[in-house]
């Protein structure tokens, strides 16, 4: 049985900015961005006519990304020095972006009456979901896919592949989105997806996981969305450092080894022993037919695993990568 994800933590609250950076104000306007394109998506695909957990912790997390990370840095702003020679301009289409991005969460208030759940005034004390609201969108789409049939008409490794470009969700046209994320935009850069089945008896469902959200010079943001990462996680850590540590420690040992001139080829090919010595330890973390494929936001094009997870997790091959391609990012930890 997989370690489960603790969805809500307590609400909390991002620490001013110390110095008002020029930087600051295009994240801002890139994350305010995103959640309206968020928000968009969720309306566009009629995920509020159905009231269930997963749209539940969407709207939650939306309005709290918008209202509460978003709002409330970017009205700290004031409380600094006045607006530096030049940026001016800036802060009026930063401001402009923030609009919008309300204008889009009252649109997602109106079209909501017939919940249960009460919108949002996020106060201290509340909870709040542990994942940001992009990432809970792409869950709600994968839910959607209906994986036992698709498994049944094209197999696992095209169904995987068809993942690319989120082909595999049918989005219209009016939502599709392509190219690189600004970076950074309060998304994560990384998401990865696994084919995975509970136990004997349960049907085999897509999840979806994701790496922190990047806020680049925002600290005081980035600050809060990891630890509600953690918390998300906290079921999961415990279990992953054993194999972690191991893997490091087999690296670390293959490589300490090879002589100071080593060609790179060697240094690839002692990550891959470094990989093969974990697959035999009982900290490993995967089994036999694990499948996965991580996605870069927002192309959603396809990327090989990272030494991490190609050690630790040991994912079936999905794209037909060749050796010296993986080998190539056996270098990167993410």
């Amino acid at each position: 049985m997989a370690p489960s994800m603790n969805h809500e933590t307590e609400i909390a609250f991002p620490t001013p900015p110390t110095t008002y950076a020029a930087s600051g104000l295009t994240v801002l306007s890139a994350a305010a961005r995103a959640v309206s394109e968020d928000v968009r998506c969720f309306l566009h695909l009629a995920f509020d006519q159905k009231e269930d957990d997963s749209s539940r912790r969407f709207v939650v997390s939306a309005v709290y990304y918008g209202r509460v990370l978003i709002q409330q840095t970017f009205t700290s702003f004031y409380n600094i020095t006045p607006v530096p020679a030049g940026l001016t301009d800036r802060l009026e289409r930063t401001r402009v972006e923030l609009v919008n991005m309300d204008a889009r969460l009252c649109e997602l208030e109106a079209s909501i009456p017939h919940w249960i759940l009460s919108w949002p005034q996020l106060q201290a004390g509340d909870l709040v979901p542990t994942a940001g609201p992009y990432q809970l969108l792409h869950q709600l789409m994968l839910e959607r896919i209906e994986v036992a049939t698709t498994l049944a008409t094209v197999g696992e490794k095209t169904m995987m592949r068809l993942l690319r470009k989120r082909a595999l969700f049918a989005l219209p046209d009016a939502v599709r989105q392509s190219g690189s994320p600004p970076d950074p935009d309060g998304r994560p850069t990384m998401v990865f997806v696994s084919l995975y089945q509970f136990d004997d008896t349960s049907s085999p469902c897509l999840l979806l996981g994701a790496n922190e959200t990047n806020w680049g010079c925002l600290t005081g943001v980035s600050t809060v969305t990891k630890t509600a990462r953690d918390v998300r996680l906290a079921d999961y850590i415990p279990i992953a450092w054993p194999a972690y540590n191991k893997l490091r420690e087999s690296d670390e040992e293959r490589r300490a080894a090879l002589k100071p001139e080593a060609v790179t080829q060697l240094l690839w090919d002692a990550r891959r022993q470094a990989a093969n010595d974990l697959r035999g330890d009982e900290a490993f973390l995967g089994g036999t037919n694990e499948m996965g494929l991580a996605f870069r936001p927002l192309s959603w094009s396809a990327n090989k695993p990272c030494f991490l997870c190609f050690s630790m997790m040991g994912y079936r091959d999905v794209m037909g990568w060749s050796t010296k391609d993986q080998d190539k990012y056996m270098a990167l930890f993410d």
